[in-house]
């Protein structure tokens, strides 16, 4: 199984719309690939981020609980103030419902019932992505004294729940009827902007108007301020051609005679990055390799990274065959190859 990436740049831009007593808006588009920051104003900045807090409880969620996995709404799941996705009690309901309703509809019923299924010890995402000026006082976003993340914290956050398939595929959804509930991605952006796929709004009047996506922690043109931003953030994205198809390298066989036989990959690979100087192709395979080999089998595998993530990776070819020599190779000849 060999993995590739769609060619393209994730960016996730934080923003804080700012209200009457809040300064300005925090901004911060980030290129997780790279894990450079391309944009930043008042980034570092603790604030309030609202329902964009779910993005933490979704992204546990999807990590720990299987998604067909169905529980019984107790009482205390039930009421929750604010936006809700009404759950009743003793109703049976899915995880995955529960997911759509959480970071579609932005219930916060959704996520206490989410938050209360999780027991015994929970990994520390916080510190395994470095999130330095995040604290999670709920799991919904309602303000707290003691709630609170900045724009460039958020972006890391984002960036590293999208890793996770279930929520990238909930969040990138514009809409959904699941259980006996419909719910509608509030998120406009994603028909606004081509290639958007995600992430969360959220609300209060304390912190303003927040949207976490791939790009967004606040404008006060918000959705056409996000827009202009993405469009801002990919003008600095130039395309590379990374990898051609055809001959990649070349390797010593040993056979009767030492040969020198071109390899060559059937794919190659285009990509969208402000940050080419940290791209290496990598050749995985032997370096002396001993007949017989045949024309068209496989040799090893061309690998394309960036910043220790792996972009794409195919298979790497033999142009041409060397039959296999008359008696074994000595030892020498192994280690050192046969002269000509």
């Amino acid at each position: 199984m060999f993995k590739k990436i769609v060619a393209g740049a994730l960016c996730v831009l934080l923003l804080v719309v700012p209200c009457a007593g809040l300064p300005q808006a925090s901004v911060a588009l980030y290129d997780p690939l790279s894990g450079k920051f391309l944009v930043e104003q008042n980034a570092q900045l603790r604030r309030g981020m609202a329902s964009t807090t779910k993005i933490m409880t979704a992204w546990l969620a999807c990590e720990l609980y299987d998604p067909a996995h169905t529980v019984s709404v107790p009482a205390s799941w039930c009421g929750v103030e604010g936006s809700s996705i009404y759950l009743q009690p003793e109703e049976r309901v899915s995880v995955e419902e529960l997911l759509y309703g959480l970071l579609l509809h932005s219930g916060n019923d959704a996520g206490v019932a989410l938050a209360s299924m999780m027991t015994g010890d929970l990994p520390d995402f916080v510190e395994e992505i470095g999130l330095l000026d995040t604290h999670f006082e709920n799991p919904h976003g309602l303000d707290a004294e003691t709630h609170y993340s900045t724009a460039c914290d958020m972006a890391r956050l984002a960036a590293a729940a999208l890793e996770n398939e279930l929520f990238a595929t909930i969040v990138a959804r514009k809409s959904i009827r699941i259980g006996s509930r419909s719910f509608v991605n509030h998120n406009r952006l994603l028909s606004m902007v081509d290639g958007a796929d995600g992430v969360k709004t959220g609300f209060t009047k304390r912190c303003g108007r927040c949207l976490v996506s791939s790009v967004t922690l606040g404008a006060p043109d918000d959705w056409n301020d996000h827009a202009a931003l993405y469009r801002m953030g990919f003008a600095r994205f130039t395309q590379k051609t990374i990898l051609t198809s055809g001959k990649i390298s070349s390797v010593t066989v040993a056979g009767e005679e030492c040969h020198d036989v071109e390899l060559y990959v059937q794919e190659g690979f285009d990509f969208f990055t402000a940050d080419s100087d940290n791209i290496e192709v990598r050749l995985n395979g032997p370096q002396l390799v001993y007949a017989p080999v045949k024309a068209g089998e496989q040799y090893g595998t061309a690998c394309v990274r960036i910043g220790g993530k792996t972009l794409f990776e195919t298979p790497v070819y033999y142009r041409d065959g060397v039959a296999a020599p008359e008696k074994p190779p000595t030892l020498f000849e192994k280690l050192f190859g046969k002269t000509r």
